[in-house]
């Protein structure tokens, strides 16, 4: 399954929102307060259903819209499912997963779909933020590699090529906080 293009009909600050063109590996960068951390979490969203709301939780109710939620729109093959859509307080906040044929599915279809892949695991696996790229410059050179290794062997492309360049960048990864944003441009480019 890949995921092409999401619009937001409602999510935290973003309303009407769309984003096309995901076909290939994104990075979604910018200042503090535009909304990368809302994207992230609208696709865990969508994926795996509203969060119960927890004290301490950040808030995603939407500011500027009634309607709380929106699309993904992906290609898939197995079932040729085009688009995941999910709003609270409709279908009691489960998924309609709609083939390309138009036919809708619900939510067991999109489990089928992620494969047994919950959110804990797909968070760890296929999204992370600043904090978690901070954290490698703790790394050495022999860390990274095993980090990379052991993402490509859980299902993420494009990593495993990063082998051998771990040891010629392996400098990059000193403690020198200065930098860690060479770090971080050099995974991000």
């Amino acid at each position: 399954m890949k995921i092409i293009g999401l619009h937001i009909y409602g999510f935290g600050k973003l309303s009407n929102f769309t984003i096309n063109n995901l076909e290939e590996m994104r990075v979604f960068f910018g200042d503090n307060e535009v909304g990368k951390t809302t994207i992230q979490q609208f696709i865990l969203t969508m994926l795996f259903g509203f969060k119960k709301e927890k004290l301490n939780d950040p808030n995603y109710t939407p500011i500027l819209s009634s309607k709380y939620g929106g699309k993904l729109f992906i290609e898939e093959d197995r079932y040729h499912i085009r688009m995941i859509e999910r709003v609270k307080g409709v279908n009691k906040g489960e998924a309609i997963v709609v083939s390309q044929e138009g036919k809708e599915y619900g939510e067991e279809v999109l489990k089928r779909l992620l494969n047994g892949l919950d959110r804990d695991m797909y968070e760890k696996v296929y999204s992370f933020n600043v904090f978690d790229l901070q954290e490698l410059h703790t790394f050495d050179g022999l860390e990274l590699n095993r980090f990379f290794f052991s993402t490509s062997l859980a299902g993420t492309k494009d990593f495993f090529h990063l082998e051998k360049e771990v040891e010629k960048k392996k400098l990059i990864c000193s403690r020198n906080p200065v930098k860690i944003q060479s770090l971080i441009n050099y995974f991000l480019s």
